[in-house]
């Protein structure tokens, strides 16, 4: 990607096909410096460098063309839509989200087989040792990761269609659903790297020493998928994406109801009156219940940075400074629609399961937004909710 420069006017970033190396020789090409960044903390079997140019120039057909041309009397074609040609961005990242589950499954599925495998201290009047995954506080640090690593794959085939509906549009000329795609897929990455970087790891601790080992497969994952926590952009970055585009459907409420995954901030302009219906501990245990409490939150997260926001642009910040300053608020918003988004497509998936499997999705749905709720229960309740 590098900036067009023509007619002295700076048209933005463009693609190009950069030949790096002279094919005979395979020595970089004049102006081209190459090499390899070095050993990292995981993730070695790739290559990464870094790249720096000196005057290189491109001939005009290097140049890719599908989004926008120019010709060859330099006559320049912009794209339909500005940020068109960030769709091989947002397909990496929704292929990041998409593979979330896979990753943390792994580290789930060997963590509680060794639980369940490992004994450890016999209780008192007997004679076998307990299974370490009957510990009540290893049952609840593992047994969410199944939950979550479900929650994720659900999340991922979602993510998928999303993104081939909007290729499919594009391809016709409807680029309405871009901007939606680029915060989703934005918030989505962050939140679904960050819960599997935490769940891989929170797996091998429960495993004790024998996590420690490299034989466990585990350390090796740790290493190697937090680099998808770093890279396709910084996850706070990517979250304030997110947040910028929740603070415009907030502030359209009054024009138009919001779509898609943000469909459910339209109760924010009820949000006072919005309480729970559960009235006793099976109510509190239905995913819809949960569901619509991590809406809640959601909804109410986005309202106070909003306000937040708005008043501190009153008050003389400029835009980027009001951004800067609430960034705390602002990335918390994000997080809080993405697991509002992450347990609908969880509910969704466990309502299509084989009539054999209903009961076990049913479970793990409710675990997952328990587990969730849990995590954000100051805020529910301090609300009212």
């Amino acid at each position: 990607m590098a900036r067009l420069l023509h007619g002295g006017r700076d048209l933005g970033p463009h693609a190009f096909v950069l030949p790096l190396r002279d094919p005979e020789t395979h020595c970089p090409f004049a102006g081209i410096t190459i090499g390899d960044i070095g050993p990292k903390q995981g993730y070695n079997g790739v290559d990464n460098g870094f790249m720096m140019l000196d005057h290189v120039t491109l001939p005009r057909d290097h140049m890719l063309m599908k989004n926008a041309s120019m010709s060859a009397d330099g006559v320049y074609s912009p794209p339909r839509v500005a940020k068109a040609s960030y769709g091989t961005m947002i397909s990496v990242r929704a292929g990041i989200v998409a593979t979330a589950g896979l990753s943390l499954a792994k580290a789930a599925t060997i963590a509680v087989r060794y639980c369940a495998v490992r004994r450890q201290t016999a209780a008192e009047g007997e004679s076998l040792e307990t299974q370490v995954l009957d510990y009540a506080n290893c049952s609840a640090a593992l047994l969410p990761l199944v939950a979550s690593a479900f929650a994720l794959h659900a999340t991922g085939r979602h993510m998928r269609r999303m993104y081939a509906n909007h290729e499919a549009s594009a391809d016709s000329g409807n680029f309405g659903g871009l901007a939606e795609l680029h915060a989703t897929s934005s918030g989505l990455k962050a939140v679904c790297t960050w819960m599997t970087g935490d769940g891989i790891e929170a797996a091998r601790r429960c495993c004790g020493g024998h996590g420690y080992s490299a034989l466990s497969g585990l350390p090796d994952l740790v290493g190697d998928y937090n680099a998808q926590v770093a890279y396709e952009g910084d996850n706070n970055v990517l979250s304030l994406q997110t947040a910028r585009f929740l603070l415009g459907q907030l502030r359209a409420l009054g024009q138009a109801r919001p779509q898609g995954d943000a469909a459910y901030l339209a109760r924010c302009s009820t949000l006072d009156t919005d309480t729970c219906t559960a009235a006793n501990e099976a109510d509190i245990s239905q995913p819809q219940v949960l569901l619509a409490a991590l809406e809640h939150a959601s909804c109410r997260a986005v309202t106070v940075a909003a306000a937040a926001f708005d008043a501190a642009v009153a008050a003389g910040s400029t835009v980027d400074g009001a951004r800067n300053t609430l960034a705390v608020p602002l990335i918390a918003a994000s997080k809080a629609h993405c697991e509002a988004v992450i347990m609908r497509c969880l509910c969704a998936f466990a309502d299509d399961a084989p009539p054999e499997l209903a009961t076990i999705f049913s479970r793990l749905t409710t675990l997952f937004g328990l587990e969730r709720m849990h995590a954000t229960l100051g805020p529910l309740l301090a609300d009212g909710h």
